[in-house]
């Protein structure tokens, strides 16, 4: 279980290079929005991290430091889609 939220993240990076790869062709025409694409692909990142670091959180395995560095994910996301305009 040690090795469930670095799974989590590298296919969050992965899902990040198909998105920035094939952004301008296959999703615009597929959606035909750039602003639903972009939020779509917010969404499924900020899940993605987000539930990378609740398993660190909730599964009290891991060290202060790995906790820490979790906490700090979850309130970096919270920041990103609580920011004023």
């Amino acid at each position: 279980m040690e090795y469930i939220p670095w799974v989590v993240m590298a296919s969050g990076l992965i899902l990040l290079f198909f998105y920035s790869v094939f952004h301008r062709s296959y999703l615009q025409s597929a959606l035909n929005s750039s602003l639903t694409v972009d939020l779509v692909m917010r969404v499924i990142l900020s899940l993605v991290v987000v539930g990378a670091a609740l398993t660190v959180v909730l599964s009290s395995k891991y060290e202060v430091g790995t906790e820490r560095w979790a906490f700090g994910v979850i309130g970096t996301v919270l920041g990103y889609w609580f920011r004023g305009k």
